[in-house]
Protein backbone atom coordinates (compact mmCIF):
# COMPACT_ATOMS: atom_id res chain seq x y z
CA UNK A 1 0.00 0.00 0.00
CA UNK A 2 2.93 2.23 -0.15
CA UNK A 3 4.42 4.48 -2.74
CA UNK A 4 7.63 4.02 -4.69
CA UNK A 5 10.67 5.67 -3.11
CA UNK A 6 11.79 8.81 -5.38
CA UNK A 7 15.03 8.98 -6.13
CA UNK A 8 15.60 12.13 -4.36
CA UNK A 9 13.20 12.65 -0.97
CA UNK A 10 11.49 15.59 -0.31
CA UNK A 11 13.08 17.44 2.41
CA UNK A 12 11.63 18.08 5.86
CA UNK A 13 9.69 21.04 6.29
CA UNK A 14 12.04 23.47 8.11
CA UNK A 15 10.15 24.71 11.23
CA UNK A 16 11.23 27.90 13.78
CA UNK A 17 12.59 26.66 16.69
CA UNK A 18 10.64 25.98 19.92
CA UNK A 19 10.61 28.59 22.52
CA UNK A 20 12.48 27.59 26.27
CA UNK A 21 9.16 27.72 28.56
CA UNK A 22 11.10 28.55 32.07
CA UNK A 23 8.92 26.98 34.71
CA UNK A 24 6.66 28.04 37.21
CA UNK A 25 7.98 27.28 40.43
CA UNK A 26 6.78 24.80 43.25
CA UNK A 27 6.41 26.85 46.04
CA UNK A 28 6.18 24.43 49.38
CA UNK A 29 4.50 25.53 52.51
CA UNK A 30 5.46 23.09 54.62
CA UNK A 31 8.03 23.08 57.43
CA UNK A 32 8.64 26.87 57.25
CA UNK A 33 12.45 26.86 58.79
CA UNK A 34 15.72 28.00 58.21
CA UNK A 35 17.53 24.12 59.18
CA UNK A 36 21.23 23.88 58.51
CA UNK A 37 22.68 21.32 55.97
CA UNK A 38 22.91 18.75 58.88
CA UNK A 39 19.89 17.10 58.58
CA UNK A 40 20.38 16.08 55.00
CA UNK A 41 21.44 12.38 55.47
CA UNK A 42 24.44 11.91 53.11
CA UNK A 43 24.93 8.31 51.87
CA UNK A 44 28.77 8.56 52.14
CA UNK A 45 28.79 4.47 51.45
CA UNK A 46 27.32 5.55 48.33
CA UNK A 47 29.64 8.09 47.47
CA UNK A 48 27.53 11.33 48.37
CA UNK A 49 29.22 14.07 50.20
CA UNK A 50 28.76 17.59 50.84
CA UNK A 51 30.60 19.99 48.56
CA UNK A 52 31.09 23.90 48.82
CA UNK A 53 30.57 25.72 44.85
CA UNK A 54 31.97 28.89 45.00
CA UNK A 55 28.66 31.02 42.46
CA UNK A 56 31.38 31.63 39.65
CA UNK A 57 31.72 28.03 39.14
CA UNK A 58 27.87 27.49 38.03
CA UNK A 59 27.53 27.25 33.90
CA UNK A 60 26.65 30.17 33.01
CA UNK A 61 22.78 29.30 32.03
CA UNK A 62 22.32 28.03 35.83
CA UNK A 63 21.40 31.44 37.94
CA UNK A 64 20.83 32.53 41.48
CA UNK A 65 24.19 30.96 41.87
CA UNK A 66 24.53 33.26 45.05
CA UNK A 67 21.17 32.27 47.10
CA UNK A 68 22.30 29.97 50.07
CA UNK A 69 21.63 26.65 49.68
CA UNK A 70 23.28 22.66 50.51
CA UNK A 71 25.54 21.80 47.69
CA UNK A 72 25.44 17.86 47.76
CA UNK A 73 26.82 15.57 45.25
CA UNK A 74 23.87 13.19 45.28
CA UNK A 75 23.91 9.56 43.79
CA UNK A 76 20.93 9.85 41.64
CA UNK A 77 21.63 6.67 39.73
CA UNK A 78 20.04 7.94 36.88
CA UNK A 79 16.56 7.62 38.15
CA UNK A 80 15.86 10.74 39.97
CA UNK A 81 16.35 14.59 39.18
CA UNK A 82 17.70 17.36 42.22
CA UNK A 83 14.66 17.93 42.63
CA UNK A 84 13.43 15.03 43.32
CA UNK A 85 16.83 14.49 45.76
CA UNK A 86 15.97 17.29 47.67
CA UNK A 87 12.30 16.95 48.26
CA UNK A 88 13.53 13.62 49.81
CA UNK A 89 15.22 15.25 51.96
CA UNK A 90 12.67 17.94 52.30
CA UNK A 91 13.81 20.60 50.30
CA UNK A 92 13.75 22.21 47.07
CA UNK A 93 16.20 22.27 44.45
CA UNK A 94 17.09 25.84 43.57
CA UNK A 95 19.88 24.69 40.93
CA UNK A 96 21.61 21.88 39.80
CA UNK A 97 24.83 20.32 37.29
CA UNK A 98 26.40 17.72 36.49
CA UNK A 99 29.72 16.69 37.85
CA UNK A 100 32.67 15.58 36.74
CA UNK A 101 33.51 11.61 38.02
CA UNK A 102 32.79 11.33 42.00
CA UNK A 103 34.43 14.96 42.66
CA UNK A 104 32.50 17.74 43.01
CA UNK A 105 33.96 19.43 40.01
CA UNK A 106 31.04 20.88 37.89
CA UNK A 107 30.93 19.42 34.43
CA UNK A 108 30.67 22.15 32.11
CA UNK A 109 28.61 20.50 29.49
CA UNK A 110 25.46 21.94 30.68
CA UNK A 111 23.11 21.84 27.69
CA UNK A 112 23.04 18.16 27.38
CA UNK A 113 20.21 17.76 29.16
CA UNK A 114 17.47 20.30 30.16
CA UNK A 115 17.89 23.07 32.04
CA UNK A 116 14.51 23.23 33.16
CA UNK A 117 14.32 24.19 36.77
CA UNK A 118 17.69 25.95 36.55
CA UNK A 119 19.27 22.35 36.32
CA UNK A 120 17.37 20.69 38.59
CA UNK A 121 15.45 18.28 36.14
CA UNK A 122 18.87 16.80 34.80
CA UNK A 123 18.82 13.40 35.33
CA UNK A 124 22.60 11.49 35.92
CA UNK A 125 24.04 8.65 37.66
CA UNK A 126 25.59 11.46 39.98
CA UNK A 127 25.06 15.34 40.53
CA UNK A 128 25.50 18.42 42.35
CA UNK A 129 22.37 19.58 43.39
CA UNK A 130 21.54 22.55 45.88
CA UNK A 131 19.24 21.70 48.15
CA UNK A 132 17.07 25.26 50.23
CA UNK A 133 15.02 24.86 52.68
CA UNK A 134 11.29 25.48 51.50
CA UNK A 135 10.13 28.75 51.88
CA UNK A 136 7.49 31.18 54.49
CA UNK A 137 4.80 31.65 52.62
CA UNK A 138 4.57 35.68 52.24
CA UNK A 139 1.86 37.61 54.57
CA UNK A 140 0.97 39.80 52.02
CA UNK A 141 -2.46 39.23 50.59
CA UNK A 142 -2.20 38.18 46.45
CA UNK A 143 -3.29 41.10 44.31
CA UNK A 144 -5.98 39.23 42.73
CA UNK A 145 -5.47 39.71 39.34
CA UNK A 146 -8.12 39.03 36.59
CA UNK A 147 -8.29 39.60 32.66
CA UNK A 148 -11.00 43.53 33.92
CA UNK A 149 -7.63 44.54 36.34
CA UNK A 150 -6.87 48.31 35.00
CA UNK A 151 -3.26 49.66 34.69
CA UNK A 152 -1.94 50.96 37.84
CA UNK A 153 0.47 53.98 38.63
CA UNK A 154 2.85 53.96 41.69
CA UNK A 155 2.96 57.58 41.87
CA UNK A 156 5.24 59.80 44.47
CA UNK A 157 2.93 62.32 46.54
CA UNK A 158 3.89 63.63 49.56
CA UNK A 159 6.06 61.23 52.71
CA UNK A 160 4.93 58.31 50.19
CA UNK A 161 4.06 56.56 47.29
CA UNK A 162 0.13 56.59 45.94
CA UNK A 163 -0.72 53.40 44.18
CA UNK A 164 -3.64 54.48 41.69
CA UNK A 165 -5.88 52.94 39.61
CA UNK A 166 -6.70 54.31 35.98
CA UNK A 167 -10.08 54.72 34.17
CA UNK A 168 -8.77 55.18 30.40
CA UNK A 169 -12.65 56.13 29.69
CA UNK A 170 -12.36 59.18 32.00
CA UNK A 171 -8.72 59.49 32.06
CA UNK A 172 -9.14 59.83 36.02
CA UNK A 173 -7.19 57.80 38.92
CA UNK A 174 -8.79 55.97 41.49
CA UNK A 175 -6.42 55.52 44.86
CA UNK A 176 -5.68 51.97 45.81
CA UNK A 177 -2.86 52.01 48.03
CA UNK A 178 -0.92 53.86 50.52
CA UNK A 179 2.78 53.36 51.14
CA UNK A 180 4.49 55.76 53.40
CA UNK A 181 7.99 56.23 54.22
CA UNK A 182 7.55 56.17 57.57
CA UNK A 183 5.78 52.97 58.37
CA UNK A 184 7.98 51.04 56.06
CA UNK A 185 11.85 52.24 56.83
CA UNK A 186 12.39 53.63 52.71
CA UNK A 187 12.73 56.74 51.19
CA UNK A 188 12.22 55.93 47.44
CA UNK A 189 10.45 53.52 45.02
CA UNK A 190 10.72 52.23 41.45
CA UNK A 191 10.96 49.29 39.21
CA UNK A 192 7.37 48.03 39.89
CA UNK A 193 5.61 45.25 38.40
CA UNK A 194 3.11 42.38 39.80
CA UNK A 195 4.21 39.04 39.32
CA UNK A 196 2.05 36.62 37.96
CA UNK A 197 3.49 33.56 39.88
CA UNK A 198 2.40 34.35 42.93
CA UNK A 199 -0.24 37.60 42.28
CA UNK A 200 2.11 40.05 44.28
CA UNK A 201 3.16 43.32 43.76
CA UNK A 202 7.49 43.82 43.59
CA UNK A 203 9.51 46.38 43.17
CA UNK A 204 13.05 48.58 44.56
CA UNK A 205 12.88 50.26 46.99
CA UNK A 206 16.01 52.56 48.71
CA UNK A 207 16.56 52.50 52.59
CA UNK A 208 20.33 54.12 53.85
CA UNK A 209 20.90 54.63 49.91
CA UNK A 210 21.12 51.20 49.46
CA UNK A 211 18.70 49.64 46.79
CA UNK A 212 16.54 45.96 47.84
CA UNK A 213 13.82 44.11 45.71
CA UNK A 214 10.53 44.44 47.68
CA UNK A 215 7.07 42.74 47.83
CA UNK A 216 4.16 44.97 49.43
CA UNK A 217 0.32 44.57 49.59
CA UNK A 218 -1.98 44.13 52.01
CA UNK A 219 -1.07 42.41 55.56
CA UNK A 220 -3.45 38.79 55.64
CA UNK A 221 -3.68 39.32 59.13
CA UNK A 222 -3.95 43.34 60.01
CA UNK A 223 -5.44 44.35 56.79
CA UNK A 224 -2.69 47.32 57.12
CA UNK A 225 0.07 48.06 54.42
CA UNK A 226 2.97 45.58 54.53
CA UNK A 227 6.21 45.64 52.67
CA UNK A 228 8.67 42.53 52.49
CA UNK A 229 12.45 43.15 51.83
CA UNK A 230 13.48 40.47 49.62
CA UNK A 231 17.24 40.61 48.57
CA UNK A 232 19.60 43.18 49.04
CA UNK A 233 20.16 44.52 45.23
CA UNK A 234 23.90 45.34 43.70
CA UNK A 235 22.19 48.61 42.82
CA UNK A 236 18.96 51.50 42.86
CA UNK A 237 17.37 51.14 39.68
CA UNK A 238 14.36 53.06 38.53
CA UNK A 239 13.38 50.65 35.52
CA UNK A 240 12.39 47.19 36.00
CA UNK A 241 9.27 44.20 36.04
CA UNK A 242 8.47 40.67 36.49
CA UNK A 243 8.23 38.67 33.43
CA UNK A 244 5.87 35.98 32.48
CA UNK A 245 8.19 33.48 34.54
CA UNK A 246 8.28 35.01 37.85
CA UNK A 247 11.28 36.30 37.18
CA UNK A 248 12.12 40.56 38.34
CA UNK A 249 14.50 42.49 35.65
CA UNK A 250 16.13 45.68 36.75
CA UNK A 251 18.54 48.45 34.41
CA UNK A 252 21.44 49.88 36.92
CA UNK A 253 21.81 52.96 35.11
CA UNK A 254 23.87 54.69 38.06
CA UNK A 255 26.98 55.23 34.68
CA UNK A 256 26.90 55.52 31.39
CA UNK A 257 27.30 52.11 30.85
CA UNK A 258 23.59 50.37 30.95
CA UNK A 259 23.73 47.40 33.16
CA UNK A 260 20.63 44.34 32.79
CA UNK A 261 20.46 42.30 36.10
CA UNK A 262 17.81 39.08 36.12
CA UNK A 263 17.11 37.32 39.22
CA UNK A 264 14.68 34.32 39.21
CA UNK A 265 12.22 32.40 41.29
CA UNK A 266 12.07 35.72 43.23
CA UNK A 267 8.30 34.24 45.01
CA UNK A 268 10.76 31.71 46.69
CA UNK A 269 12.81 34.16 49.16
CA UNK A 270 11.44 34.79 52.22
CA UNK A 271 10.70 38.23 52.77
CA UNK A 272 11.27 40.52 55.88
CA UNK A 273 9.54 43.90 57.03
CA UNK A 274 13.11 44.95 58.15
CA UNK A 275 16.37 45.26 55.68
CA UNK A 276 18.55 45.11 58.52
CA UNK A 277 17.05 41.30 58.72
CA UNK A 278 20.34 38.91 59.59
CA UNK A 279 18.56 36.36 56.79
CA UNK A 280 17.97 38.88 54.41
CA UNK A 281 19.61 37.01 50.68
CA UNK A 282 22.43 39.52 49.88
CA UNK A 283 22.53 39.41 45.90
CA UNK A 284 24.69 43.04 46.22
CA UNK A 285 27.86 42.03 44.47
CA UNK A 286 26.35 39.70 41.49
CA UNK A 287 26.96 41.15 37.85
CA UNK A 288 24.71 42.09 35.47
CA UNK A 289 23.64 39.40 32.91
CA UNK A 290 23.87 41.82 29.89
CA UNK A 291 25.67 45.18 30.09
CA UNK A 292 26.00 48.07 26.62
CA UNK A 293 26.24 51.62 26.39
CA UNK A 294 23.00 53.13 25.22
CA UNK A 295 20.52 55.48 26.20
CA UNK A 296 19.38 55.45 29.77
CA UNK A 297 15.47 54.24 29.97
CA UNK A 298 12.56 55.38 32.43
CA UNK A 299 11.04 52.14 32.78
CA UNK A 300 10.58 48.78 31.19
CA UNK A 301 8.22 46.15 30.24
CA UNK A 302 8.26 42.31 28.62
CA UNK A 303 7.10 41.35 25.68
CA UNK A 304 6.74 38.41 24.06
CA UNK A 305 6.52 38.40 20.43
CA UNK A 306 7.70 37.17 16.91
CA UNK A 307 10.37 39.82 16.20
CA UNK A 308 13.26 38.11 14.80
CA UNK A 309 11.14 34.87 12.89
CA UNK A 310 9.86 32.86 16.29
CA UNK A 311 8.31 33.95 19.59
CA UNK A 312 10.87 34.89 22.11
CA UNK A 313 10.55 36.81 25.26
CA UNK A 314 11.88 40.78 25.74
CA UNK A 315 12.51 44.22 28.01
CA UNK A 316 11.29 47.11 26.09
CA UNK A 317 11.48 50.90 27.39
CA UNK A 318 11.03 54.05 26.35
CA UNK A 319 14.13 56.37 26.47
CA UNK A 320 14.49 59.59 28.66
CA UNK A 321 15.38 61.26 25.94
CA UNK A 322 12.15 60.49 23.97
CA UNK A 323 13.40 59.00 20.57
CA UNK A 324 14.08 55.66 21.10
CA UNK A 325 12.98 51.99 22.41
CA UNK A 326 14.62 50.04 23.36
CA UNK A 327 14.66 45.96 23.09
CA UNK A 328 16.83 43.04 24.68
CA UNK A 329 16.04 39.86 23.71
CA UNK A 330 15.66 38.46 27.33
CA UNK A 331 17.33 34.72 26.49
CA UNK A 332 19.63 33.56 29.33
CA UNK A 333 22.99 32.91 27.68
CA UNK A 334 21.82 34.59 24.55
CA UNK A 335 21.12 38.59 25.49
CA UNK A 336 21.34 41.34 23.19
CA UNK A 337 19.94 44.43 22.55
CA UNK A 338 18.68 46.89 19.59
CA UNK A 339 17.97 50.54 20.10
CA UNK A 340 14.65 51.68 17.51
CA UNK A 341 13.84 55.28 16.21
CA UNK A 342 10.88 56.09 17.06
CA UNK A 343 8.56 58.15 15.06
CA UNK A 344 7.66 60.72 15.51
CA UNK A 345 10.17 61.89 18.02
CA UNK A 346 9.57 64.02 21.39
CA UNK A 347 11.36 65.33 23.77
CA UNK A 348 9.05 63.74 26.41
CA UNK A 349 9.89 61.51 29.41
CA UNK A 350 7.79 58.30 30.36
CA UNK A 351 8.09 57.26 33.13
CA UNK A 352 5.35 54.83 33.79
CA UNK A 353 4.79 51.83 31.27
CA UNK A 354 2.20 48.32 31.06
CA UNK A 355 2.25 45.29 29.33
CA UNK A 356 -1.57 44.23 28.20
CA UNK A 357 -2.97 41.52 26.01
CA UNK A 358 -5.85 41.54 23.47
CA UNK A 359 -8.49 38.90 22.15
CA UNK A 360 -6.17 37.19 20.81
CA UNK A 361 -3.28 36.98 23.73
CA UNK A 362 -1.45 39.19 22.24
CA UNK A 363 1.43 41.84 24.35
CA UNK A 364 0.50 45.71 23.61
CA UNK A 365 3.12 48.15 25.12
CA UNK A 366 1.71 51.60 26.56
CA UNK A 367 4.09 54.77 27.53
CA UNK A 368 2.70 57.24 29.97
CA UNK A 369 3.98 60.60 29.56
CA UNK A 370 5.10 62.34 32.75
CA UNK A 371 3.87 65.91 31.71
CA UNK A 372 0.37 65.14 30.70
CA UNK A 373 0.33 64.51 27.06
CA UNK A 374 -0.89 61.24 27.08
CA UNK A 375 -0.21 57.86 26.53
CA UNK A 376 1.00 56.30 23.34
CA UNK A 377 1.28 52.34 21.94
CA UNK A 378 4.27 51.21 20.92
CA UNK A 379 3.57 49.22 17.44
CA UNK A 380 5.64 48.05 14.21
CA UNK A 381 8.63 47.26 16.23
CA UNK A 382 10.90 46.33 13.22
CA UNK A 383 14.46 44.94 14.53
CA UNK A 384 16.18 45.25 10.98
CA UNK A 385 15.55 48.46 10.40
CA UNK A 386 15.58 49.36 14.06
CA UNK A 387 12.49 51.82 14.02
CA UNK A 388 9.31 52.00 15.74
CA UNK A 389 5.71 53.59 15.40
CA UNK A 390 4.62 55.33 18.84
CA UNK A 391 0.01 55.91 18.51
CA UNK A 392 -1.41 57.89 21.01
CA UNK A 393 -4.24 56.07 22.23
CA UNK A 394 -4.94 58.70 25.35
CA UNK A 395 -5.08 62.51 25.40
CA UNK A 396 -4.57 62.52 29.31
CA UNK A 397 -1.57 61.03 31.38
CA UNK A 398 -1.01 61.82 34.88
CA UNK A 399 1.16 64.85 35.69
CA UNK A 400 4.58 63.57 37.81
CA UNK A 401 8.21 63.53 37.87
CA UNK A 402 8.36 60.23 40.29
CA UNK A 403 6.34 57.09 38.88
CA UNK A 404 6.38 53.65 37.77
CA UNK A 405 3.66 51.76 35.70
CA UNK A 406 2.91 48.02 36.89
CA UNK A 407 -0.04 46.10 36.24
CA UNK A 408 -1.41 42.57 35.50
CA UNK A 409 0.20 40.78 32.85
CA UNK A 410 -2.53 38.65 31.67
CA UNK A 411 -5.16 41.56 32.00
CA UNK A 412 -7.03 42.78 28.44
CA UNK A 413 -5.97 45.73 27.59
CA UNK A 414 -8.40 49.19 28.06
CA UNK A 415 -6.92 50.94 25.78
CA UNK A 416 -8.48 51.39 21.89
CA UNK A 417 -6.58 50.23 18.77
CA UNK A 418 -4.31 52.37 17.37
CA UNK A 419 -5.02 54.48 14.51
CA UNK A 420 -2.71 56.14 12.02
CA UNK A 421 -4.35 59.18 13.09
CA UNK A 422 -6.25 59.31 16.78
CA UNK A 423 -9.67 60.80 16.61
CA UNK A 424 -10.21 63.45 19.21
CA UNK A 425 -12.90 61.52 20.98
CA UNK A 426 -12.00 57.43 20.45
CA UNK A 427 -14.61 54.79 20.92
CA UNK A 428 -13.33 53.20 24.47
CA UNK A 429 -14.45 49.94 26.52
CA UNK A 430 -16.65 49.76 29.17
CA UNK A 431 -15.23 51.32 32.34
CA UNK A 432 -12.84 48.47 33.79
CA UNK A 433 -14.11 46.70 37.37
CA UNK A 434 -12.01 48.78 39.57
CA UNK A 435 -10.82 46.91 42.72
CA UNK A 436 -12.31 47.70 46.46
CA UNK A 437 -9.65 49.93 48.98
CA UNK A 438 -8.85 47.39 51.51
CA UNK A 439 -11.01 47.21 54.71
CA UNK A 440 -9.00 47.22 57.98
CA UNK A 441 -10.61 45.55 60.67
CA UNK A 442 -10.65 47.79 64.40
CA UNK A 443 -11.64 45.16 66.52
CA UNK A 444 -9.06 42.16 67.61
Amino acid sequence: PFPAPTDTPTDAPTLPPTPVIMPTPTIPTTNCTRASCDDIAVDTAAGEKMCEIQAGAWHSLVENTMAAACDVLAVTRKQKTCAQFCEGHGKICIRGQDNVGSSCDLDSRHTRQTTDGNGCEQVWTNQVCSCADPVCKSQIEPFGCDEDTPPLQVILEGEGYDVKQLDVLTGSYTPYWRLEFSDHGFDRMNAVGINPVDSTAYGFARSGGQGYLVRFGTDVNSGDMRMEFVFKAPEWSYAGTADTWGNFHVLGQATNTIKLFSFANISQLVGYTSPAAPDLVDYSSIGPVHSFAGTKTADIVPLRADLEGSEQDYLVGRSQSGDKLLVIRASPGNYTHWELATNPTDAMHYGAAWTHIDSDGEDHLYFSANNGAGIFEATELDLGAETATMVQVSTSSFVTNSNDGMNCLESRTPFPAPTDTPTDAPTLPPTPVIMPTPTIPTTN
